[in-house]
């Protein structure tokens, strides 16, 4: 072979080389700009999904409605009658009338024996009925009546609807309001459980509970309102022993009580504890019917309705006795 034709040879292969490198530039172009085509595509779905979730965020936030239930006996419940009209309606040999003071204070003595103030007040109104009507059997035998109240007043709750098929948007969760003095509340920290020591009476109105908000230098310096998550995938859980009338907080003017009972020992867990804050809320004016809007100081704490306890109802009591309630 010549110099001419290895010439040739060698320019031909340069020829190629150049072919090579100016397709691999273009295939790494062409690579890149897809590369990027598809991340302004991600970008763009990612985009959509955000604004899918926002919306559907925004969609399961709507104002809840709340229908009434037939409640049954439970209704006594809310009979707030002083100690001689509840002992005059407590007919000779029939169940104890659903007492809430009664029954729920005998609670947090078996839950806080240490508690001298719970006590005190237990057996305050113990000596009261005792002293009214000290022959009655009724009285004497005072806490087993209690303990049976308890008992009815629990089964009754567990055998309530749930609230899934009393709320006006089912993918919403429903927030409870607890006007509390219930002590302790200072010693959990946030992710702790905390079980219910008595059957606790809510409103799905704020203002109702900060009206009933008091303070327990065990909880808090401020009066507290425990306020009550029950999350969309909970309401068909939730036990609705529900007082109140119909209420659409879309469109809500009234401050009527609005009770929500939650059972004995449900399961909440803590989220957060606010800051103390002075909170605007509404009451009654003194004809009864105009609104006027008071001010309280009120330290929030949020919890998470987890689920009811699975316990037999007979476990859920102590069976000690707090002392002088006989």
């Amino acid at each position: 072979m010549g110099d001419d034709d290895l010439a040739h040879v060698c320019f031909h292969h340069q020829h190629l080389d150049h072919n090579k490198i100016f397709t691999i530039s273009t295939m790494v172009k062409q690579t890149q700009r897809e590369t990027q085509t598809k991340r302004t595509q991600t970008k763009a779905t990612k985009k959509q999904t955000n604004t899918k979730t926002i919306k559907k965020t925004t969609q399961t936030r709507r104002p809840q409605s709340f229908t009434p239930c037939s409640v049954g006996d439970a209704r006594e419940w809310c009979y707030n009658d002083n100690v001689n009209n509840y002992i005059n309606t407590w007919e000779r040999g029939a169940p104890m009338p659903l007492n809430y003071k009664l029954i729920n204070l005998y609670l947090l003595t078996l839950h806080y024996p240490l508690s001298n103030n719970v006590r005190n007040k237990f057996v305050g109104m113990v000596n009261n009925m005792q002293e009214y009507a000290p022959n009655r059997n009724n009285i004497q035998n005072l806490q087993s009546h209690i303990a049976e109240s308890i008992k009815r007043l629990y089964r009754n709750i567990t055998s309530m609807p749930r609230m899934i098929n009393h709320v006006g948007n089912r993918n919403s969760p429903v927030i409870l309001y607890h006007g509390s003095m219930l002590p302790h509340l200072k010693n959990l920290q946030v992710g702790d459980i905390y079980t219910t020591p008595i059957f606790m009476s809510t409103s799905v109105i704020f203002d109702v509970a900060a009206r009933f908000a008091r303070v327990n230098p065990t909880s808090a310096d401020t009066a507290v309102v425990l306020r009550i998550q029950i999350p969309s995938n909970k309401l068909k859980e939730f036990q609705y022993m529900y007082f109140g009338d119909f209420v659409n907080l879309a469109n809500c003017n009234t401050i009527k009580e609005s009770e929500m009972l939650m059972n004995l020992h449900s399961n909440l867990r803590l989220e957060q504890v606010h800051r103390p804050k002075t909170v605007n809320y509404r009451v009654y004016g003194c004809n009864g019917r105009s609104l006027r809007s008071v001010t309280k100081m009120i330290t929030f704490f949020d919890f998470t309705f987890i689920g009811h306890s699975a316990r037999n109802v007979n476990r859920l009591l102590n069976i000690n006795t707090p002392k002088n309630s006989e």
